[in-house]
């Protein structure tokens, strides 16, 4: 027969183990430091994400993931068209700044790719 402390022990054990788990992977990566400088802009960055990371795990295993998940569902159409927007802008920005900035001249393009498709 199963106890309900033995049950409550073992769901904080695996509640620990999930909020630790990202911050073990910060960890591992800052070893990286007895070999060689790592770039302080990408740790902090890092940490960051690493911490909204075992904030989302926490508040998922504490019940908050039905709140989450609804409203996810009730705003699913709006979140997916943003998205798309927002892809589609940064890829129109990327593709204006390479013409812009990185190109050669107004001949950049290969155009022997057009005579061997002729030819």
């Amino acid at each position: 027969m199963f106890d309900s402390f033995g049950k409550a022990e073992q769901l904080s054990w695996k509640v620990g183990i999930t909020l630790v788990l990202p911050l073990a992977g910060y960890g591992i990566w800052l070893t990286e430091a007895l070999f060689a400088r790592p770039n302080p802009q990408w740790a902090f960055l890092l940490l960051v994400w690493t911490l909204g990371a075992t904030l989302l795990a926490w508040g998922l295993t504490r019940g908050g993931a039905g709140r989450i998940f609804d409203r996810l569902d009730r705003h699913a159409r709006s979140i997916a068209i943003g998205l798309m927007v927002i892809a589609a802008i940064v890829l129109i920005a990327v593709s204006v700044i390479q013409a812009r900035y990185f190109a050669m001249s107004v001949y950049t393009e290969d155009t022997a790719y057009y005579s061997q498709v002729l030819w």
